[in-house]
């Protein structure tokens, strides 16, 4: 869910829930991520950061490994596809697997965020991820790994 000026998913999740696909949102868990499943209407609560999260139970999590695309916020992103965070790093320990897998399926990771965070070079770190697209409000970047 959008947070501080983040670009709004939610016309994105209410498109999938109505066409029948399955919706997690992430929670925060300690220092790491973890996916809950979510259905229209269900209650959400604002965690620690205030960010909007479905009510979770262990056994119910999903791995981040499932997911066919992920909506991933962003603050900043370059023409390589690197993309920087709030800076928690919780999206990059959830999809460390991206950087060590050899032969990675899924998930896609999707940048959400607005033409004005497009900057010339951001200095990735070895434990960042990066993201396949970004959708701003004018256009879809693709990034080909």
């Amino acid at each position: 869910m959008a947070h501080r000026g983040e670009m709004s998913c939610e016309p994105i999740i209410e498109w999938a829930l109505g066409r029948g696909v399955d919706v997690q949102l992430p929670v925060v868990v300690g220092r790491h991520m973890r996916f809950a499943p979510y259905d229209p209407g269900q209650a959400l609560t604002p965690n620690r950061w205030g960010i909007l999260e479905p009510e979770w139970r262990p056994r119910s999590w999903v791995s981040a490994r499932r997911p066919n695309v992920v909506l991933v916020p962003l603050v900043a992103f370059d023409s390589d596809g690197n993309r920087l965070g709030q800076g928690g790093g919780y999206y990059d320990r959830a999809f460390a697997f991206r950087n060590t897998a050899k032969n990675w399926r899924r998930p896609l990771l999707v940048g959400l965020g607005y033409d004005f965070q497009q900057v010339g070079q951001l200095d990735a770190k070895a434990t960042d991820v990066p993201v396949d697209a970004v959708i701003t409000e004018r256009q879809i970047h693709e990034f080909r790994r």
